[in-house]
């Protein structure tokens, strides 16, 4: 069933249980444009099993049935009972940072940094593209390896042509250490404000990210915000997303069940996949999208 209202907003149709339960059998791409159709700027897709749907001035929910998926703006979200909701479980990289402006400063700094040694800035780029290339590609292929973070460097190293000895050294300098400048001034808007207004209601926080959290955190000022914080190299967890382990890790350390929490990413084929999976509600922001329409979802209807 298709119901479509106009608005400035746009519901997207992708049904939980018949779009992101294939993501298996389906490439990351396709999970980003599903098929839909639109009337004035508003789409919604739901099940037959959706037998109420109710709206007010500034947001829609679901009385019973299934939960849909949300496009509001740039962002994306499956809603869970916030009512119920107890924890707010934050990606870090790209969802509580502007990743790209983060990227470009540390691109001209690195262009400074190697301005006497152009050879060695080209190397370094390499080395950093395939690091990259090389989680994007274990996000997909299972890992046998008990060292996620090992097994990363290797994949780099491999695709370099160099030892991992040898990369080391690059990778934690402008992977871990160099970007750390950056992130206080390179805040999502309105990121404090949210965690504030959280932490205010009661909830419990939570981080789970694919890379090292920690020092990010303090470097942007939020650490002490978070009750949870979680990464793909702990030793529980050793899997990237879209791979559930992680959240369903952070749920237990959080001790609140599914449908008390609700993840927030930046990421559709990535992140909204994970908590799929994880069977948690999600939100997805885009771009330089600030929190406020997430603090709208979140505000429980009266």
């Amino acid at each position: 069933m298709l119901i479509q209202i106009g608005s400035r907003m746009r519901f997207c149709g992708l049904h939980p249980t018949a779009a992101l339960d294939q993501s298996d059998r389906r490439r990351p791409k396709q999970l980003a444009h599903p098929q839909r159709r639109s009337a004035g700027n508003l789409s919604f897709g739901a099940s037959s099993s959706a037998s109420v749907l109710s709206r007010s001035t500034d947001a829609m929910t679901i009385a019973s049935g299934a939960l849909p998926v949300l496009r509001t703006a740039n962002a994306r979200c499956v809603r869970n009972d916030v009512s119920q909701l107890k924890a707010l479980i934050f990606d870090l990289d790209g969802t509580l940072y502007l990743q790209g402006r983060v990227r470009r400063s540390m691109f001209y700094r690195l262009l400074r940094v190697h301005l006497t040694r152009p050879l060695q800035g080209l190397l370094t780029l390499k080395v950093l593209y395939a690091y990259r290339r090389a989680q994007e590609a274990l996000r997909t292929v299972p890992c046998d390896s008990r060292d996620i973070a090992t097994a990363q460097v290797l994949l780099a190293a491999k695709r370099v042509g160099l030892s991992a000895e040898a990369i080391l050294p690059c990778i934690t300098r402008w992977m871990e250490e160099e970007p750390l400048r950056f992130l206080s001034t390179s805040r999502r808007a309105g990121t404090v404000e949210l965690l504030q207004k959280l932490k205010r209601r009661g909830l419990r926080l939570a981080v789970f990210s694919d890379y090292p959290a920690d020092r990010k955190l303090a470097a942007m000022g939020i650490e002490n915000f978070f009750d949870v914080v979680v990464t793909a190299q702990d030793p529980e967890v050793q899997r990237f997303k879209p791979n559930p382990r992680g959240l369903e890790v952070t749920l237990q350390r959080l001790a609140v069940l599914k449908h008390e929490a609700f993840y927030v990413g930046d990421r559709l084929e990535v992140d909204a996949v994970a908590a799929r999976r994880a069977g948690i509600g999600y939100f997805i922001l885009n771009g330089r999208q600030n929190f406020e329409v997430l603090l709208e979802l979140l505000t429980p209807r009266q």
